[in-house]
């Protein structure tokens, strides 16, 4: 990605509701980890029950035991290696 691009992509700033405007990275990053605080604490998560119910109805597909063993091993550096 080119450099214009990254900066294309970056938050330069941010205006809350009451029209104040935030600069700064650190400015911004508190704004938005206020504003999903707040966001998140007015929308309560579901009674656990009913997530139960659900996912006992909902047919999701299973590891198998080898694939949970293989997914559980130590990650090798020959694998780091190829992933970078």
């Amino acid at each position: 990605m080119s450099k214009r691009e990254a900066e294309s992509r970056w938050v330069h700033s941010i205006t809350d509701e009451d029209g104040h405007v935030y600069k700064t990275n650190d400015q911004i990053a508190a704004r938005f980890a206020d504003y999903y605080a707040a966001f998140y604490k007015a929308r309560p998560l579901s009674d656990s029950s009913n997530i139960d119910s659900y996912l006992k109805a909902v047919d999701l597909p299973q590891l198998t035991p080898e694939d949970a063993l293989e997914l559980e091993r130590e990650i090798t550096l020959d694998e780091v290696q190829a992933a970078i």
